[in-house]
């Protein structure tokens, strides 16, 4: 590709509100940035998985501020790799599977990004709860993939196809539809509880309120869901057939 080819931009319409206004856009300022440059997509992918790694640390800290900025930042750039890689088509397989490893180690809720904010938890409150919120969010993640799988091979938003201009607008409809594009865009970026839990819980701790354990109740009531409601598509379908026949 020429180097001094201009970079274009374009407005998103893509998954959710915050990835259309709010992290797409900013994604796309640092593709510009990077646009005539040598750097490459795979670069980016490492730099963001360090950045993520050194937020996983400040987590284990308890530096909750620090941990948030560098999160957020790493969150940019792991939009901003592949977007500058299908605007180049410089795609990989190496690249997408670096990307979709670190995403599952790194910054899923049931990864280490779960267990690091678990661990921080347990130092500073030397309570055990937040290794069995932990743990109950992993089981509950695993159940949920199984169950959709079984169902259907399509994965919904988390694997959502960025090529593809399919948007989960907040406001529906109807009433009902509205209710379950929210709980879509909260499953979405249930990693944003952590950190918004993590960045408040010096400030209102002091007033009896606990912001990093009500993080883990919503993680977990999220992927609950997740794996619960699969399951009562499948007894409907069970049932169905029982009545059919």
């Amino acid at each position: 590709m020429d180097k001094k080819s201009k970079f274009v931009r374009r407005k998103f319409h893509q998954e959710t509100f915050f990835h259309s206004y709010l992290v797409r856009p900013l994604a796309q300022e640092v593709v510009a940035l990077v646009w005539n440059t040598p750097i490459t997509p795979n670069q980016m992918t490492i730099f963001r998985i360090l950045l993520n790694i050194s937020s996983l640390y400040c987590v284990v800290r308890g530096q909750f501020l620090w941990a948030f900025l560098l999160f957020q930042t790493h969150e940019i750039i792991d939009h901003a790799d592949g977007m500058l890689a299908r605007m180049k088509n410089i795609k990989s397989d190496f690249g997408a599977t670096m990307e979709v490893t670190s995403d599952m180690l790194f910054s899923a809720a049931f990864g280490f990004l779960g267990f690091s904010y678990a661990w921080s938890g347990y130092r500073l409150e030397s309570n055990h709860i937040y290794f069995v919120f932990y743990g109950l969010i992993a089981m509950s993640y695993c159940y949920g993939s199984y169950f959709r799988r079984f169902i259907t091979k399509n994965e919904g938003v988390i694997h959502a196809n960025h090529d593809v201009e399919d948007y989960i607008p907040l406001w529906d409809k109807t009433l009902g539809q509205t209710f379950r594009n929210w709980g879509k865009t909260a499953f979405t970026w249930q990693n944003q509880f952590f950190l918004w839990g993590g960045l408040l819980y010096y400030y209102v701790k002091p007033y009896g309120y606990n912001t990093l354990m009500i993080a883990f109740v919503i993680v977990l009531l999220l992927l609950l869901l997740y794996w619960i409601l699969p399951l009562i598509q499948i007894y409907k379908k069970i049932f169905s057939r029982k009545a059919a026949t």
